[in-house]
Parts: structure tokens; C-alpha cells; sequence
């Protein structure tokens, strides 16, 4: 006969394993806000654009509080993707399967 503890200590190694593949899935999903294309940050709302965002800015080492930084990326981003719908989610019409990566010069410290 088993004993009850012993079919709970195989699980933990296997549910520990599923847990960090899945975190590790995750974050490599949102690590990097550059990868993400233009059809994927139409599709987002106004607030995931906003940390979209932000996660560029900091990427570049860029000040993501900076008004003037914020507000340039949004503007630029939203040129650069052809954006439509405003504050809603909506779509590309420019370089839809580009990366925001490309959308501007990352070599400049502001705008």
C-alpha cells in the first residue's frame, strides 16, 4: 500500500515544472514591446497601448514618465502603423507586419 504523501510529493516536481514553463512563456510573451507589429499594437486598448509604450521607452533606456518622450512615441507609433479607431482598439494600415522597433530613430534620447 502507498503512502498518501507519496502520490502528493510526484506531483509537486511535475505542477513545479508546468508553472515555470508557463511563467517563462508569459514573460517572454511581454519581454519585448519592440517585437510587437503594427497590426498587434492596433489591436490593443488605449491602457496596453500606453505600457506598450512605456516597455519601448525603457528598452532604449529612454525616460518612460517623460511627457514629451510619451507623447512623441504614441504620435510617431501611430504615423509609422497607419492607426485607426483612436482610443479604441482598431487597425493598421501601414507597415502592418513591421515591428515597433522600426517605427523611429531609437538613437535620439527625446523628443
Amino acid at each position: 500500500m502507498r503512502h498518501p504523501s507519496s502520490t502528493t510529493s510526484n506531483r509537486r516536481p511535475k505542477a513545479c515544472a508546468a508553472l515555470l514553463v508557463l511563467s517563462a512563456a508569459c514573460l517572454a510573451s511581454c519581454s519585448n514591446a519592440g517585437a510587437t507589429t503594427c497590426s498587434e499594437y492596433a489591436a490593443k486598448t488605449y491602457s496596453e497601448k500606453q505600457n506598450t509604450s512605456k516597455a519601448l521607452l525603457q528598452e532604449h533606456d529612454l525616460e518612460p514618465n517623460d511627457v514629451g518622450n510619451t507623447v512623441g512615441l504614441s504620435k510617431a507609433l501611430d504615423s509609422y502603423c497607419g492607426l485607426t479607431g483612436g482610443f479604441q482598439p482598431g487597425s493598421s494600415s501601414k507597415n502592418v507586419s513591421s515591428t515597433l522597433d522600426k517605427a523611429v530613430d531609437w538613437s535620439a534620447k527625446r523628443w
